[in-house]
């Protein structure tokens, strides 16, 4: 009683706590609430740690505390303030930790799976018709070309290419439509020195003389489209070459047709292309009937570079398929059917995984009654008959013995054929007779267990010059 008229003469009384928040306990690091004006320290009583006060709202909000304040009502101040759900997403929420880094999306709730709208991407503008432009510029340029090779002992002068080319570089950049540098081409006696202009009578005032410091080499015109359709007339394009066969036997194939002076490949999938220029063009008379070339057992097609797309596209448009080939057939294997059928080519295509050859075979035709013919003719290889199908039908047929309806997992073709058994492999009293009486070239002796020296007889190397120097 005496503590409680204290408090009533100091003038000073806690803050009432709302009905509704019950007390959850003193909170650690903060001191007593209660007054000290009395005269003496009072310690601590239950009756000031019920004036201690746990507020769930932010410490920012504190300084209402601070303030004077009027009569409210608890029920207002108790509740949360209203969530302005049209409020903009970068404006900051105060009920963020500290703790939240800065790149975290403001929206709590959407945990950043909002999509975020783009804007549209601005539509590109369309060039401007070039065919009604008032100026049309078509820079040109004039070559000249020099063989080194016309003049002797012309590369003992010089020791490399760029040390000509700096030469040539030096003698026409007096002209102002010189190009940038000169180049080489070719090698040998093919070798040729190029150059060009931007402007015509530059050219021709280039090349009207020898060039002194170039021990008097002479320059001529030359045109690289006139060149280049002249290469064109004497290439022929050669595909679907095994990738192991290489650029040796490619040359050595297509020597019997001429004079090869190039030969360069490319990569195509499982195969190669290859380009042959021959020396003449004459060479390349013998292709227009000539659709496929064997190549190390395999059909090489081949087709002459000056044909125009619908000339290519005959050679691919009467095909036939020839299935259920006996394991590791070639397209030579198939030469003598090719030619009872009147096909023009035989390919064979390569799995993809192994690289093996494939139970079926792409035969060719020149014309759709000669493959019409040809598919109602029987044939068959090594004794195993074969079918003819449709191109389109090759996705129905066992990719192990080229049969329809065959499960592949279980194709008695994937099994590995079975050896001959060998009398002496399981008959002792056989092998020891072999010994005895067959001469030691014979297969039957070298697999012989009985024919090599027990294991007594063995000596080692350190046991034989022991041996010998104890002698």
């Amino acid at each position: 009683m005496t503590n409680k008229r204290n408090n009533k003469a100091s003038g000073t009384s806690a803050p009432k706590r709302p009905a509704q928040s019950p007390p959850s306990g003193n909170v650690q690091g903060q001191g007593s609430s209660a007054s000290s004006s009395g005269p003496t320290s009072q310690p601590l009583t239950d009756n000031s740690a019920k004036r201690t006060r746990v507020s769930s709202k932010p410490v920012m909000d504190q300084d209402n505390i601070l303030t004077p304040s009027a009569p409210q009502d608890n029920t207002l101040t108790s509740s949360p303030p209203p969530v302005d759900i049209n409020a903009s997403p970068s404006a900051p929420d105060s009920g963020t930790s500290l703790d939240d880094s800065q790149h975290s999306p403001s929206n709590s709730a959407d945990k950043g799976k909002s999509v975020e709208i783009l804007p549209p991407e601005p539509e590109r503008a369309a060039s401007p018709d070039a065919s009604t432009a008032a100026i049309q510029s078509s820079p040109l340029r004039f070559y000249a070309v020099a063989a080194p090779s016309t003049i002797e002992d012309f590369w003992t002068h010089f020791k490399t290419n760029r040390e000509a080319c700096n030469v040539t570089d030096r003698e026409f950049s007096s002209f102002s439509s010189y190009g940038s540098k000169a180049t080489t081409q070719g090698s040998g006696d093919n070798k040729l020195i190029v150059v060009y202009f931007r402007s015509k009578p530059d050219m021709e005032k280039a090349i009207a003389v020898p060039i002194a410091s170039l021990h008097d080499l002479q320059f001529h015109k030359h045109d690289p489209s006139a060149k280049k359709a002249d290469e064109q007339l004497r290439t022929l394009v050669v595909t679907d070459i095994p990738l192991f066969v290489t650029d040796a036997q490619l040359r050595g194939t297509f020597s019997r047709y001429g004079i090869v002076t190039h030969c360069r490949t490319r990569l195509s999938k499982l195969y190669r292309t290859a380009y042959i220029v021959f020396d003449s063009a004459t060479s390349m008379d013998q292709f227009e009937n000539t659709w496929a070339v064997l190549c190390t057992g395999h059909c090489l097609r081949v087709c002459p570079a000056s044909h125009s797309p619908d000339q290519r596209a005959v050679r691919r448009a009467y095909v036939a398929l020839l299935a259920s080939l006996p394991r590791g057939s070639v397209a030579a294997d198939l030469s003598e059917i090719a030619e009872e059928v009147s096909a023009k080519s035989v390919n064979i295509p390569f799995s993809y995984n192994s690289y093996n050859p494939k139970p079926y075979a792409y035969i060719h035709f020149s014309s759709a009654a000669t493959k019409e013919s040809a598919m109602g003719i029987t044939c068959a290889l090594k004794s195993i008959g074969l079918t003819w199908y449709e191109p389109a039908e090759v996705s129905s047929l066992c990719y192990r013995c080229g049969r329809p309806g065959c499960n592949p997992d279980h194709c008695a073709s994937s099994r590995a054929p079975q050896r001959p058994s060998r009398p002496w492999s399981s008959n002792d009293k056989l092998r020891e007779l072999y010994n005895k009486h067959l001469p030691p070239s014979h297969p039957a002796k070298r697999h012989n267990r009985f024919a090599r020296p027990a294991n007594s007889e063995y000596r080692s190397y350190a046991d034989a010059a022991g041996r010998k120097t104890s002698s």
